[in-house]
């Protein structure tokens, strides 16, 4: 009910699934404490994934509005929402060369 934002997760674990990929075998990563989320519309574009917590979980919510405010005051800022980005990247990468294995036994044992 916070609105449009970015998430940091405190404690627990989120599922993220992104709305990428065929909608019978959507792409999903786990964020645990420290990883962040809800950046995208900061580069103008609409939001990518759903987030939904797995188990109890304390989530920081920052209105997009603010994070721009601190962006402004602060140009550096934008390395470390560029470093999001990467590091998303990189979980979606892994997880997409995971599907590719050949073997259905290789490809559920790296999911797990």
């Amino acid at each position: 009910g916070t609105g449009p934002g970015m998430y940091g997760i405190v404690a627990g674990q989120v599922a993220v699934t992104s709305a990428l990929g065929a909608a019978d075998a959507p792409v999903s990563l786990l964020l645990n404490p420290g990883s962040w989320a809800g950046y995208a519309p900061l580069f103008g574009r609409v939001r990518l994934a759903h987030m939904r917590a797995i188990i109890p979980t304390t989530i920081l919510s920052v209105r997009l509005g603010e994070v721009r405010r601190m962006l402004e005051a602060q140009p550096d800022g934008w390395q470390a929402i560029a470093r999001l980005g990467f590091e998303a990247g990189l979980g979606y990468a892994s997880v997409a060369l995971d599907l590719v294995l050949p073997g259905a036994d290789r490809r559920l044992a790296a999911m797990l």
